[in-house]
Formats: structure tokens, sequence, C-alpha cells
């Protein structure tokens, strides 16, 4: 009898304990959900047409000289990130261009050269807003946004195909500059989709 009042009470607290956690984990969850994000759009969304944009926030810490710098710094990094992404998408649009022109697959890497013309590029970038803003988490925070002018990306877009050697003619040139352009649009769908 003792073994039998034993087990039910053992299943007894293992229910109430399982109970307990229920609701716990339910709030936990529903406060995860109940986050939203009241950031400008300039900040959860940059863009500058036919350029390119980052934003970039750093807690409140320090000057705002110092922040503005740090921000500033790694937004530029962000934009460096997205031509190297752009230039390993420009490989495979090369690639295929180039089998559907001649038959051949010839072997130019955007890829490997973005780097050196990013470096070079970037000078060219420019802090176009700032201010602070309330961040997710209810604190202050600076945000820089950087961008790289339309008349620039295209620049950039020539020194690729150039330290690249890539050989195409002038519409299939055209048809690569427009799926460089169109990939952050693709990339800015993809965020939002992602919310």
């Amino acid at each position: 009898m003792k073994k039998i009042f034993a087990a039910a009470s053992l299943a007894a607290s293992v229910f109430i304990v399982g109970c307990s956690s229920t609701p716990e984990e339910s709030t936990e969850s529903s406060n995860q959900s109940s986050i939203i994000d009241n950031r400008p759009d300039w900040v959860k969304l940059p863009t500058i047409e036919d350029g390119l944009a980052s934003t970039q926030c750093v807690g409140k810490k320090g000057s705002s000289s110092i922040m503005q710098a740090k921000a500033t710094a790694l937004a530029r990094a962000e934009i460096a990130r997205q031509i190297e992404v752009k230039a390993t998408a420009l490989d495979k649009t090369y690639q295929r261009l180039t089998e559907a022109s001649s038959g051949d697959s010839f072997g130019s890497s955007f890829e490997s050269v973005s780097k050196t013309v990013a470096n070079q590029n970037l000078s060219g970038t420019r802090a176009v807003k700032a201010e602070y803003v309330m961040g997710i988490d209810g604190q202050p925070e600076y945000c820089v946004m950087v961008t790289l002018s339309p008349a620039l990306t295209k620049n950039l877009f020539a020194d690729l195909m150039k330290e690249a050697n890539a050989n195409l003619s002038g519409q299939n040139e055209e048809i690569l500059y427009e799926e460089f352009k169109a990939y952050k649009a693709h990339q800015e769908l993809d965020q939002l989709t992602a919310e």
C-alpha cells in the first residue's frame, strides 16, 4: 500500500511540476513574439536607388563622435560584404552568359577581385544620415546610414569587369549590370519575408 501511495505521490508531483512550467514558457514565447521593431525604415531597410546602402547601429556608450565613427566603420564593412556577395553572384551570371554566347565557359572570377575593388571604392561611401533611435531592446542606439552613390556603384561594376578581365558584348554587359543591381532587390525581399 505504501508503494502505491508513494508512486501516486510521485506521479502527482511530476504532473504539478510539468503544469507549472507551461505558463512560464508560453508567457516567455508571447513576450518574444510581441517585440515590435519601431526603428525608422532607413535603419531597418536602408536603400538608395541603383546604389549600395547600409545602416549600422551601436549602443550609446562614449561620445557621439566615437559612436558615429564606429557605426560608420561597421556600415562601410557591410557595404564591402555586399560587394563580395554581389561579386559571387556576378561569377554565376557571367559563366551563364559566356556559355550561352560561345558554348564555352571562361574562367573569370569577380569574387577573387572583389576585395581589391571594394577597398578602392569604399572611399566613395558617404554617411548620409545619423541619429539616435530607440533600439528593439528599448535602449537608445546611435545609427548611421552609409551609401555608395549610383554613379560610384556603376564605377564599381566597371572596375569589377576590368579587374576580372571580363569580355562580354555591350548587350550582355548591360544584362550583367542589371543583375548586379537587381541582386540588392532580391536581398531586400528576402529580408522582408524573414521578418
